[in-house]
């Protein structure tokens, strides 16, 4: 890839101009775009695969790193050194696909004492903990100021062949839309309240909605005329920054051929009228399991229940989490550790003592 990436480099930057007649009207800013991480590269389609220049004036989205550690910046994983990433601006909100354009996304991460995320700090996946779920898209890349290249005059054709094809002339529209456009329809994106905040009413009607880091659900919240009770219905929910997602008992109705359409910005849905007395509530939640809890939820489901004394043993590890069950699993499999007893064995002795010579 390293080879591909310095041809590319070589082509940009020395191409010779042999005119120098300047053209009719100026030409914009080459900038560079990136795949975000790996997740990305394996949906892309060859031979364009992790970076492609485009006219820095696009709407793309933002990863911003930092070599010191940064509010609202996230550490990056391991291996990738002394390095801080994010993809919100300084007010902590999500800097989405199809926002900025390559000098404002520049500027945003300099407004925090960062800068834009390097070709290789993105494809090394270095960049992956960064939030908002851009994981599998293109953002903005700085890589060196080589390959940000001003076309202030127009060159004569170089000996090399051209990086793209040109496009050919569209006979017109076409009858219905040929791709899913990069933001929806409807202009205002409704974002999920902050934890223990009051929920938020929800109009009916198309609407976008954000996706949560942690998790957000929309209701029907109807409140009984004659007695006042209140009744809640789940309709949708979003966590750990995935799409949202219906429940079975959503009065989500049909969009198209899809029931929620999600984008970068958000997700769109269509939300039916309700009956007086009913509406649509927005909630956040946070949740969090104590390491006990958390060997409790996993030996509950590993094994056929887990006594006190075996939960002790798991929560007075010096290990990590993860490391504590991955041992266990490894024990298990291993008969120098663990015996390897019969559950049916087990069984059929205590339902008949006298058929334990012919197990």
């Amino acid at each position: 890839m390293r080879l591909i990436i310095f041809s590319f480099i070589f082509l940009l930057t020395n191409a010779q101009d042999v005119s120098t007649n300047p053209s009719l009207e100026p030409t914009t800013d080459l900038a560079l775009v990136v795949c975000a991480s790996q997740k990305c590269v394996a949906k892309t389609t060859k031979p364009i695969t992790e970076f492609i220049p485009v006219e820095s004036t696009n709407q793309i989205g933002v990863r911003c790193c930092a070599n010191k550690s940064l509010p609202g910046f996230t550490n990056a994983k391991p291996g990738c050194g002394d390095l801080w990433v994010s993809s919100m601006d300084g007010n902590g909100r999500c800097i989405y696909v199809g926002s900025s354009t390559f000098y404002q996304g520049k500027a945003l991460c300099e407004s925090q004492g960062a800068r834009l995320c390097t070709l290789q700090e993105n494809l090394g996946d270095c960049t992956r903990p960064a939030k908002c779920g851009t994981n599998h898209l293109r953002v903005w890349s700085e890589f060196d100021n080589s390959l940000i290249i001003n076309k202030n005059n127009t060159s004569s054709p170089t000996p090399y062949p051209t990086y793209f094809p040109t496009e050919e002339e569209n006979a017109g529209p076409t009858i219905e839309p040929t791709i899913r456009t990069d933001t929806p329809t409807t202009g205002k994106v409704v974002m999920c309240p902050n934890h223990g905040s009051t929920p938020v009413s929800v109009s009916a009607g198309s609407i976008v909605l954000q996706v949560s880091d942690s998790l957000c659900t929309l209701t029907k919240v109807t409140t009984s005329i004659e007695t006042g009770e209140i009744t809640s219905i789940p309709v949708a929910r979003s966590y750990d920054n995935n799409p949202w997602e219906k429940s079975a008992s959503s009065s989500v109705s049909m969009f198209g051929k899809e029931e929620i359409l999600c984008y970068p910005v958000g997700c769109q849905m269509q939300l039916s009228e309700l009956e007086s007395g009913a509406e649509y509530m927005l909630s956040s939640f946070s949740h969090s399991l104590s390491k006990t809890d958390e060997y409790a939820r996993f030996l509950e489901t590993a094994t056929f229940g887990t006594t006190q004394q075996q939960l002790d043993v798991f929560t007075n590890s010096p290990k990590n989490v993860q490391e504590t069950i991955a041992s266990w699993l490894t024990d298990q499999m291993n008969p120098n550790v663990t015996n390897i007893t019969s559950h049916r064995a087990y069984w059929r002795r205590g339902l008949n003592g006298r058929v334990r010579g012919y197990l």
